[in-house]
């Protein structure tokens, strides 16, 4: 397509959405809103379409009003690659279901503001570095729902003076964040000091940076792995990803950059490098010798499970596997997360026909939908929570109605007596030598109470409860703490 050609499928799109009876009074409200016409709308819709052709144009495109309105009319434009993202911006937003969202150079209020966040009564704060582009949502607001002040606000901000936008559930960049100067330390800072449950959803361009000008994106991932390794070092891991595909008949710009691009949108979550990750070959070859199957806890776990054929079962903290595969060949439905990449390679290893039920996930912020699950399982792996109950939380959320939960952590006494301070009640980070010694763990102590909270007494009803001393993982101790339980196991039923 030459460049006569593109102008002229360019101006017929932008007509085509501007007079679509479904659009044409909003369109003929908000060119006249900005002072502007239907011409000035046309050109800009050129200037789009033309940025991989002109090398001319850097980010000051996005900084007038008309600019914005086209980026509003083109998340209109039916079948298009900015109707793919954001509809994957709803989905995401709707499986997290966060109460607080930060859009960090927004350009235009996009579906999921309306569909999502005025809807279900959400907060929003909408960031981006130019006035016209908040006077111009705060324009659209106004006409499409005027009581939009109660949930949404706005902050004008450059990411490139790297300053934290503040604690939200959720962080979003629409194609923004390769438009700063270092989206690397920008992303990377963020992640550091938000919060630990916090989600990122991140759209980001998968082409050679040669097909724009180098001020107008900074950064290039040639490859979804380039980008998927650069997350990964920001400190995040995906959860789940989306593509989207320029459509050649109505994104008339895909058609002049070179080698092509398209858009991977990803849901991420916070990267947390465990203790497993360093130690886990220790933790492999020194438990080898250690029989696992016959020890306690285990078989209590297994006993416990029942008839768990056609179930939907959860296992936190899956390790390698074993308990997993166990679920597996009786039948169940299973899916197992561990926050150890290390540990999910190795399960993968072990059991290659479990590669697409196991993946990284922390159990504070469990990347599953509501009343996904029959059962969960988790043996020997909530105990490494600073707070029990925000793991509980969790497990009520993702827990059908009347859904069990069988758990096994450290009994608090057996941790007592590695504590160097002796007192029960306060938390301290114990030092546990596992197999016979051989190896050193570190997880903090927790009391009776921080397990059987009201939290979890209040929503949700426990069928079975046990004190036992032979656990696997073989902790040395002395002859006094021989007469001490090392793990309690409990079962819980969601009310």
């Amino acid at each position: 397509m030459d460049k006569i050609k593109l102008r002229q499928k360019t101006i017929q799109r932008t007509k085509f959405v501007i007079n679509n009876p479904a659009y044409k009074q909003e369109f003929k409200f908000l060119i006249k809103a900005i002072n502007s016409s239907e011409k000035k709308i046309i050109e800009k819709a050129i200037d789009y379409d033309m940025c991989a052709v002109e090398q001319k144009y850097n980010n000051k495109i996005y900084s007038t009003k008309e600019m914005n309105l086209t980026l509003h009319l083109l998340n209109l434009v039916k079948n298009s690659y900015h109707q793919i993202r954001q509809d994957a911006v709803i989905k995401f937003l709707n499986k997290i279901n966060p109460e607080s969202i930060a859009e960090i150079g927004f350009g235009t209020p996009s579906k999921y503001v309306f569909e999502y966040v005025l809807q279900d009564n959400k907060k929003l704060t909408l960031i981006d570095m130019d006035s016209s582009t908040i006077n111009f949502a705060k324009i659209i607001l106004n006409y499409k729902v005027p009581s939009w002040e109660k949930q949404i606000n706005f902050k004008i901000d450059n990411m490139d003076n790297q300053k934290y936008p503040g604690n939200f559930d959720t962080y979003l960049f629409m194609d923004s964040i390769e438009h700063t100067k270092d989206p690397t330390l920008y992303l990377s800072q963020l992640v550091k000091k938000s919060p630990d449950k916090s989600n990122f959803i991140l759209s980001i361009p998968i082409c050679k940076i040669d097909s724009f000008s180098k001020k107008f994106h900074y950064y290039e991932w040639k490859t979804e792995k380039a980008a998927e390794e650069w997350l990964n070092k920001c400190g995040l891991q995906i959860d789940e990803k989306i593509i989207a595909r320029p459509n050649k008949k109505v994104d008339f710009f895909i058609n002049f950059i070179k080698g092509g691009m398209y858009n991977i949108i990803v849901r991420c979550s916070k990267r947390y490098e465990t203790q497993y990750d360093k130690k886990y070959q220790d933790y492999l070859h020194k438990g080898k010798r250690f029989e696992i199957n016959n020890a306690e806890h285990i078989n209590l776990l297994k006993k416990e499970l029942g008839n768990i054929e056609n179930k939907k079962i959860l296992d936190i903290g899956c390790g390698i596997g074993d308990d997993l595969n166990y679920c597996y060949l009786r039948g169940a439905e299973v899916i197992g997360i561990d926050s150890s990449k290390n540990m999910i390679q190795e399960g993968i290893n072990k059991y290659p026909h479990l590669k697409k039920y196991m993946q990284i996930a922390n159990f504070n912020n469990l990347p599953f939908q509501n009343n996904s699950f029959d059962i969960i399982i988790s043996n020997c792996a909530i105990h490494y929570a600073k707070n029990p109950t925000t793991a509980f939380k969790e497990i009520y959320r993702v827990l059908k109605k009347n859904g069990t939960a069988g758990i096994i952590v450290a009994h608090p006494l057996m941790l007592l007596s590695y504590k160097k301070e002796n007192n029960y009640h306060t938390q301290e980070i114990v030092n546990l030598p596992i197999f016979d010694g051989q190896l050193i763990v570190q997880e903090p102590s927790h009391t009776f109470s921080n397990y059987l909270s009201p939290f979890l007494l209040k929503n949700f009803n426990i069928i079975a409860f046990h004190e036992g001393r032979k656990i696997f993982i073989n902790i040395k101790i002395n002859e006094k703490q021989m007469k001490i339980p090392t793990f309690i196991y409990f079962k819980i039923q969601k009310k």
